[in-house]
């Protein structure tokens, strides 16, 4: 599984009348994390909170492969209405995620969402296990055409349920005080205007990226990129992350990280910026390093790696996502950036 994740139950703050500020946990800045309930009398579960998949889901009472996660007891809760019909999904790295769907009442904050899809799982697969995926469940906020289970995300019930002011969230990733944001954009977390890209294919959140560029030199342009809160990397086609760290002195294929991984001098990191309709964002070097090959190494591994086919939209995760400050418009199928304060 590409998630995991330190769990602790954090508080949700109500921002004002629509919108809510929610509080997230870091693990190694890998994946974020926060409690919210399922159920009536309602039961606290900690997501991932994942923008890279559509589904939110939990363990089930009948799920031997769950062991260690804290399960979901339907029978238990007076709102919960068994669906005729089953739960799965697949991860990029080939985990998987089976089970039963149900309706059920999700609460976050004095936000409730009524009716919403969730799947409850029976089988968990061996990445999952607690020291891997130390989480309950996940949240995925992708659009509904991805949908397992046929349902809107989270966000979108409780807009149409009339309790958020518009279909959008917003995420601040960071080591520390990382937020998701319900009902629009935390003006607080953000400096200038956001620049905003037009959603072109609504399954995932994909959108044009103009170009990388490394050094000042623009590497390649017009790719498809989708902004994925649940991947630790930024992953481009082997050939995309040849080119890209050929125009690093001294970058090389980094054998102690693992296949597609490369490393730099630590004491000559790159400059790196993402452009989206025409504004450039830099990811900061802190971002992009993901630490020394090894103990008292010279060499620092890259936050970026080669691994998707060529045919594939890059994923933008966590070095670009922490140096940013996002916001996710389902209503108007667009993604917005904006610098950081």
């Amino acid at each position: 599984m590409k998630h995991l994740s330190l769990i602790l139950v954090v508080a949700v703050h109500v921002a004002c009348a629509g919108t809510a500020k929610i509080p997230l946990e870091s693990h190694s800045n890998t994946a974020w994390t926060f409690s919210l309930s399922i159920g009536s009398p309602p039961e606290l579960f900690n997501v991932i909170v994942d923008t890279g998949s559509p589904d939110l889901f939990i363990p089930g009472p009948d799920c031997p492969t769950c062991a260690g996660h804290k399960p979901y007891y339907p029978q238990n809760s007076t709102s919960a209405v068994k669906l005729d019909q089953p739960f799965e999904i697949t991860f990029d790295d080939d985990s998987k995620v089976q089970g039963a769907a149900y309706l059920e009442t999700v609460t976050i904050g004095d936000f409730k969402a009524e009716n919403q899809a969730i799947g409850v799982a029976t089988q968990y697969s061996t990445t999952m296990a607690p020291d891997q995926f130390p989480a309950d469940g996940l949240l995925g906020l992708a659009f509904e055409s991805l949908s397992t289970l046929k349902a809107s995300p989270l966000v979108k019930t409780l807009f149409s349920q009339g309790q958020l002011d518009e279909q959008v969230f917003s995420l601040k990733l960071a080591s520390y005080d990382s937020e998701l944001f319900l009902g629009g954009a935390n003006r607080g977390l953000f400096t200038g205007e956001i620049t905003y890209t037009p959603v072109v294919n609504a399954t995932y959140w994909t959108v044009t990226l103009d170009s990388i560029d490394v050094n000042q030199k623009s590497v390649f342009s017009d790719r498809k990129a989708i902004i994925d809160s649940g991947s630790s990397l930024i992953v481009l086609s082997p050939s995309d992350a040849k080119a890209f760290f050929g125009n690093i002195p001294g970058a090389r294929p980094s054998s102690v990280a693992g296949e597609g991984f490369y490393a730099y001098p630590c004491n000559s990191p790159p400059t790196v910026s993402l452009t989206f309709n025409g504004r450039s964002f830099d990811i900061t070097p802190d971002n992009l390093n993901l630490g020394v090959e090894y103990a008292g190494g010279d060499y620092c591994v890259a936050g970026i790696r080669g691994g998707k086919s060529d045919e594939e939209a890059i994923l933008v995760g966590a070095p670009f996502m922490m140096s940013v400050y996002t916001v996710f418009d389902f209503g108007n199928e667009q993604v917005g950036f904006a610098s950081l304060v």
